[in-house]
């Protein structure tokens, strides 16, 4: 590979080999930090569907990083071309301005996308498993008679209440506020 990237002119059998590596290195690395994080949460309640999502986002994650770093070498290569050619006073470090400012708009663009929140937050005292997407509860407490409980110790056939507390991310539409809510109840 270093005999590739370092020679003076690439032709499209290189340019094959690098998109290439490229596309299993980024996507080796994504499936395996989704490994990772998927054993760190192994009890999390997680449907099949939603698995197969994320396993085929992780690899659209990490194509289009494998085709962005691929771009940048395209843009760099182009700029030494337009460099060379025209024999100009231009300073060398132009090209790599070229691509810092490339990188730049890139960080830019995606900074400008709104952040979508998904997460699980967990209480270990009531055993409590909250999990979020889309929005984003600061704290989740279960009350009964107006005391926050901190144990599990539920009697049967009292009321308590499940309470998403400082909700953010919620959406307008049509002048009000729509919020879904599921419970699922386990031993």
């Amino acid at each position: 590979m270093q005999k590739i990237l370092f020679s003076k002119k690439l032709n499209k059998a290189d340019h094959l080999k690098i998109l290439k590596v490229l596309l299993i290195f980024s996507n080796s690395i994504a499936i395996l930090l989704y490994a990772f994080l998927r054993i760190l949460f192994y009890n999390t309640p997680i449907t099949a569907t939603d698995d197969i999502i994320a396993v085929f986002e992780t690899f659209v994650i990490g194509s289009l990083s494998a085709s962005a770093l691929y771009t940048l070498l395209v843009f760099v290569e182009i700029a030494d071309h337009l460099l060379t050619q025209k024999k100009s006073n231009l300073y060398p470090a132009l090209k790599y301005a070229c691509a810092a400012l490339f990188i730049m708009l890139l960080f830019y663009q995606a900074a400008c996308k709104p952040q979508l929140a998904a997460g699980v937050m967990k209480d270990g005292n009531v055993g409590m498993t909250t999990i979020y997407k889309g929005i984003e509860p600061a704290k989740t407490l279960l009350v009964m008679n107006n005391e926050i409980l901190n144990h599990i110790d539920i009697s049967p056939g009292k009321q308590y209440s499940l309470i998403n507390d400082d909700v953010k991310r919620l959406m307008e539409k049509n002048g009000k506020i729509y919020a879904g809510c599921g419970l699922v109840i386990t031993n």
